[in-house]
């Protein structure tokens, strides 16, 4: 699942996995065998629900004030119950570093 407003992170976990998945079909031909990495999601501060929270908080105030008003206060109120939602969704699959 792509966690909403994380894309960088998002990115780079189907990167692996396809990646992984390229490798293990390019090298069968010689006999090589490669296990597919499926990424998970661990207990870390990137899923720290405070970090989370002020970082979003800190770019919708430093946006210009054009930008800010075309994505109106609502959209701000529904981003960020979003990230509530997702780390609710996300926190109890986390596994424990």
């Amino acid at each position: 699942m792509t966690v909403l407003n994380m894309a960088p992170y998002s990115i780079s976990k189907y990167g692996v996995e396809g990646f992984s998945d390229a490798l293990r079909r390019e090298m069968r031909p010689w006999g090589v065998q490669v296990s597919i990495i499926a990424p998970g999601a661990f207990r870390t501060q990137i899923f720290n629900t405070e970090v989370i929270l002020d970082n979003h908080r800190k770019v919708w105030n430093n946006l210009p004030s054009n930008l800010s008003q075309d994505y109106g206060e609502k959209f701000y109120r529904d981003s960020k119950f979003n990230i509530y939602e997702y780390i609710f969704i996300f926190f109890v699959n986390l596994v424990k570093v």
